[in-house]
């Protein structure tokens, strides 16, 4: 059932959206999802807001219930409560988003390998997890030779019932890229970090282990040489 309403004002017009979903299968119990959205547009300033509530659902697919041998077939349906907030900021050259999350995951399905074997994975479901993080990404173009893009997230998702964090999730993820365009030569340079990621298997001795954090990154060069009709880069 789509519901949409704009409220037109002097300084910003306002969106709403609701969404009702009933899904009906045999031997199932009905299940209710639902997704509410506002949205602000400011008409003075290059600002626009959204916020999102909305309950989804996960049943578990083929592959996690019946592939031999690493299927579960007790996997339980996957329901998660979300609420996103989103900010859109316009300046000049620069497009600045700024995106934050919260989400209570029940019965949240997640493959990890079992003790004894790193080689064999399996699905289980996870009781309660909460999850909540931030990302920020700034895009700029300061000249028609000269872009680049930088983004930041933090995010952090706990296992309720051990009160731990979820393993192989790491909390930052930092990447960036810029290029630019000089009398025909072209610079490259990107950056990936990732933190590191708690390992769901512990030591000989009991104690978590860790994959360690990283950094990629990449440097090119290049150089444009006409001849004639022909472009050559090298």
């Amino acid at each position: 059932i789509p519901w949409l309403i704009a409220f037109p004002g002097k300084k910003f017009l306002i969106n709403t959206f609701f969404s009702y979903r009933i899904a009906h299968q045999k031997y199932v119990n009905p299940i209710q999802t639902y997704e509410f959205i506002f949205q602000k547009f400011f008409t003075v300033l290059p600002i626009n807001s959204s916020m999102i509530f909305s309950k989804n659902y996960k049943q578990p697919n083929f592959n996690d219930l019946y592939w031999q041998p690493f299927g579960n077939k007790n996997l339980q349906t996957e329901y998660s409560n979300n609420f996103y907030l989103s900010n859109h900021f316009s300046w000049k050259k620069f497009k600045i988003d700024i995106l934050s999350h919260y989400i209570i995951y029940q019965n949240m399905i997640q493959w990890l390998p079992k003790p004894g074997n790193h080689d064999y994975w399996s699905p289980e479901n996870i009781q309660s997890a909460p999850s909540k993080g931030h990302s920020l990404i700034i895009d700029f173009n300061s000249s028609s030779k000269l872009n680049g893009k930088i983004s930041i997230s933090h995010n952090n998702t706990m296992n309720n019932l051990e009160n731990e964090k979820l393993p192989y999730t790491p909390n930052w993820i930092v990447g960036s890229h810029f290029s630019m365009e000089y009398n025909h030569f072209y610079f490259l340079f990107s950056h990936q970090y990732q933190s590191n990621r708690k390992l769901n298997i512990p030591n000989y001795y009991g104690e978590h282990r860790t994959i360690p954090s990283y950094h990629i990154f990449n440097l090119s060069l290049s150089k444009e040489i006409k001849i004639n009709s022909f472009n050559f880069q090298s």
